[in-house]
């Protein structure tokens, strides 16, 4: 995505995946901050029930 400047709390990181999204997007998410951690519930509830759908690296990788 990297459209704008990284948010620092998960409501803002929240509201920046979810309102950006576009197909075939890559969501980068870093465990090292707590704020991105707590954001991924709410973004895949919110994005899977838009049609999204999601796959890890390591699969991305798999089915090259």
């Amino acid at each position: 995505m990297g459209r704008g400047p990284r948010p620092s709390t998960a409501g803002g990181g929240r509201r920046t995946v979810i309102s950006q999204a576009e197909p075939n997007d890559v969501v980068l998410v870093h465990d090292i901050h707590p704020t991105s951690v707590a954001a991924v519930p709410e973004v895949l509830r919110t994005l899977t029930a838009c049609g999204y759908h999601f796959a890890t690296v390591s699969h991305l990788r798999a089915t090259m």
